[in-house]
């Protein structure tokens, strides 16, 4: 167990325990590019747990960090060429075979 130094622990006093457990939740999501399972590892909580913490922050209108690839896209636009290319062969009437 890593404890703080003296400056790091003087800037959590007097911040509540909310407060400081949301934001060490999200900065280690967003140091696990957003992948939900590993962060839970790392805070040694159950992804339910972490899943329930992250629900009630976006409810609150906190961004919440999305998952990444390695490349540091979402994962959302690596799917857009291959969405695009399948259209774009069923309008053709196209095939690969």
């Amino acid at each position: 167990m890593e404890l703080l130094d003296a400056a790091e622990g003087r800037a959590l006093v007097g911040r509540p325990l909310r407060e400081v457990e949301r934001n060490l939740i999200i900065d280690t999501l967003r140091h696990c590019v957003g992948n939900r399972t590993h962060a839970a590892n790392i805070l040694g909580i159950s992804i339910p747990t972490l899943r329930n913490k992250l629900r009630a922050y976006s409810a609150s209108g906190l961004p919440i960090p999305s998952p990444e690839s390695p490349s540091g896209r979402s994962r959302e636009v690596e799917v857009q060429p291959v969405v695009k290319a399948l259209h774009q062969q069923v309008q053709l009437g196209g095939h690969d075979d």
